[in-house]
């Protein structure tokens, strides 16, 4: 298959973190919002369903980073 360089990892590490990201961010935001509604949550939604699609971006690089660390 050969080596790919460490910009095309983080690159594709990107993309997949952000479509997980954003897929998990989603299910976050629409269950904090039901629970925001209720009263019992003082944190606005969109913050949580942030700080997961970060979560999700940096592990799709990290995990793509260290597949190249691994190959080289």
């Amino acid at each position: 298959m050969g080596r790919k360089s460490v910009l095309f990892r983080v690159a594709k590490g990107f993309i997949y973190g952000s479509g997980v990201g954003i897929f998990f961010a989603t299910a976050i935001y629409l269950l904090a919002s039901a629970v925001a509604s209720l009263g019992f949550l003082t944190v606005d939604p969109a913050v949580l369903a942030g700080i997961v699609f970060a979560a999700g971006v940096v592990s799709g690089i990290a995990h793509e980073y260290s597949v190249w660390l691994d190959e080289e």
